[in-house]
C-alpha cells in the first residue's frame, strides 16, 4: 500500500496481525527496505505490525534525503493510520529516526534502538571508510548526519531498549553514552554479533523484543524494579491461577539476566485487580525487608462521578472488611483510614482527583470516595447506579516515591507516568506533579 505524503513522497507500507493489537512499527536501515523484517511477522501476529520503506528506499519514491525528513514521514504515517502509542523497532538509520521522533512526538510507546548513533563520530573507522568509498546519497547521509547533543537525549521519556552487537560498527563508548543519556533505558549487547543484528541474530533479537514488550519497566537497579500494572491483571497469583504481575516480572528478569532456577522477587505493595498503576518489587531479601519497613508512597489519580463541593479535603473513616462480600464498610470497630484529595479538573459530570493515603486499608480509596457521594468511574461494587464492573477502573497509582540508597546516602526516588485508558480524555494538557 502507498501513502501520498504532504511532501509528495509516496511511502510504501504493509500491515499485518491483529488490528486491535498494540502497534509495532519496524524501521529498516540505510540502503535496505522493510524486507529485512519479513521473517519477524509470524512471531508478532498478536500485535498490529507495520512495515514501511523509508523515502528513497525499497518501493517508496525518491526525493530529498535527510533524517529529519524521514522522521516527518514516519510521524505522518502514524497519524494517517491512527496508530495509538506504537512501539518503534528501528535498526541503524531506523534507530536514528526513532530517536528524532521521540524528541518531539509524544504518541510513541517504547523505543527499540538497534545499533544507533547520534552523530557520525560514533561510527568506527571501518564504517567511515566504507561510506567515503561509496560516494552515494546514502553514504553522504551517514557521514554528515545526525548531529544530536547527548544532553538532548534526557528529554526522551520513553522506555528505551538499546541493542548492539559485540562487534558493532558503532563505538562501544558511543553506545554507552546514548544509554547513559536516556533516563529510562537499558543496553543489551549480543555476544559475537555484528552491526547487522536483524538479519544475522533473529532469535536473540526476538527474545529481547518479546521480553521487553510484555511488561512496562519504569525503573530498575540492583535492589528494586518498578513496573506498570494494567487494569485486570492480578498483582500476585491467587486460586484462579490466572496471569499475575509478580510471576510476569520474575519471568522477565529470568530471561533478561539469563538466570537459572528460581528468581527471587519480593512483593512490597499490592494493587486491586481492576486498579492500574506503578508497583515496586524488591529484587533481594535485604531490600524487601527495608521496603517493608520504609514503605513506598503512592499517589493516585481517580475519576469520580459528580462535582466536589470542596476542591481539597481530608477524609477520615473507621473501616472494616467484609470477608464474604469482599468489600470495605464503615465500623466503629474498624481501623482508621485517612485520605486527602485535590480536584484537578471537572467536565461531563466527572471529576479528575489526585489522591494521597496515609493508611493502606482494603479498598480504602474506593470506599471513602463513594462514601462522600463520589464513586469512582466503573466501580459497581461501591455504586448502586453502575450496573456492571469492568476491569478498567477509574483509579490509577500514577506516582511512586521511595527511599533510594546510593553510596550510603539516602535520597527519594520519584517515578511517575500518566495513565491511559479511561483517563485519556480527562488529562488534556494538565501538568500533574
Amino acid at each position: 500500500m502507498f501513502l501520498k505524503l504532504k511532501t509528495g513522497i509516496n511511502l510504501y507500507y504493509e500491515t499485518f496481525g491483529n488490528t486491535r493489537g498494540k502497534p509495532l512499527v519496524f524501521l529498516h536501515g540505510n540502503e535496505e527496505s522493510s524486507l529485512i523484517f519479513k521473517d519477524y511477522i509470524s512471531h508478532f501476529m498478536d500485535y498490529y505490525v507495520v512495515l514501511v520503506d523509508s523515502r528513497c528506499h525499497g518501493k517508496s519514491s525518491s526525493g530529498r534525503l535527510s533524517y529529519d525528513l524521514m522522521k516527518e514521514d514516519m510521524i505522518e504515517l502514524i497519524e494517517s493510520l491512527n496508530l495509538s502509542k506504537p512501539s518503534l523497532i528501528g535498526f541503524s538509520d531506523g534507530a536514528i529516526i526513532s530517536i528524532l521522533m521521540s524528541l518531539e512526538y509524544s504518541n510513541i510507546d517504547k523505543l527499540f534502538l538497534i545499533g544507533p548513533n547520534i552523530n557520525p563520530n560514533g561510527l568506527k573507522e571501518e564504517a567511515i571508510k566504507y561510506f567515503k568509498e561509496s560516494e552515494s546519497i546514502y553514504s553522504n547521509l551517514c557521514l554528515n548526519e545526525p548531529k544530536l547533543e547527548p544532553s538532548s537525549l534526557n528529554r526522551i521519556v520513553n522506555r528505551t531498549i538499546i541493542i548492539s552487537g559485540e562487534n558493532d560498527l558503532i563505538k562501544d563508548d558511543h553506545l554507552e553514552l546514548i544509554s547513559n543519556s536516556i533516563p529510562n533505558s537499558y543496553h543489551y549487547t549480543i555476544s559475537g554479533a555484528s552491526h547487522f543484528i536483524p538479519m544475522e541474530n533473529k532469535d536473540e533479537l526476538i527474545e529481547i523484543l518479546d521480553n521487553e514488550l510484555k511488561i512496562d519497566v519504569y525503573y530498575e537497579d540492583n535492589k528494586v524494579i518498578v513496573v506498570d500494572k494494567k487494569a485486570g491483571l492480578l498483582s500476585q497469583e491467587d486460586d484462579s491461577k490466572e496471569l499475575d504481575l509478580l510471576n510476569l516480572v520474575k519471568d522477565y528478569l529470568k530471561i533478561k539476566y539469563h538466570k537459572k532456577g528460581n528468581v527471587y522477587l519480593g512483593l512490597v505493595q499490592r494493587l486491586d485487580r481492576n486498579v492500574s498503576g506503578l508497583m515496586l518489587f524488591a529484587k533481594n531479601s535485604k531490600s524487601y525487608a527495608f521496603y517493608n519497613k520504609f514503605r513506598p508512597k503512592k499517589t493516585y489519580l481517580a475519576l469520580c462521578h459528580g462535582k466536589f463541593e470542596k476542591e481539597k479535603d481530608t477524609i477520615k473513616n473507621m473501616i472494616s472488611k467484609d470477608e464474604n462480600k469482599k468489600i470495605a464498610y464503615e465500623s466503629k470497630d474498624g481501623k482508621e483510614a485517612i485520605l486527602s484529595y485535590e480536584v484537578l479538573s471537572y467536565k461531563d459530570n466527572i471529576s479528575l482527583v489526585k489522591v494521597n493515603i496515609e493508611t493502606g486499608r482494603f479498598h480504602q480509596i474506593r470506599f471513602q470516595l463513594s462514601n462522600i457521594g463520589h464513586p469512582i468511574l466503573n466501580d459497581s461494587k461501591y455504586s448502586s447506579f453502575i450496573k456492571k464492573e469492568g476491569y478498567d477502573l477509574g483509579l490509577d497509582a500514577y506516582k511512586i516515591v521511595f527511599s533510594h540508597y546510593n553510596n550510603n546516602e539516602s535520597e527519594n526516588c520519584v517515578i511517575k507516568r500518566l495513565p491511559n485508558g479511561l483517563f485519556v480524555n480527562f488529562l488534556d494538557e494538565l501538568v500533574i506533579s
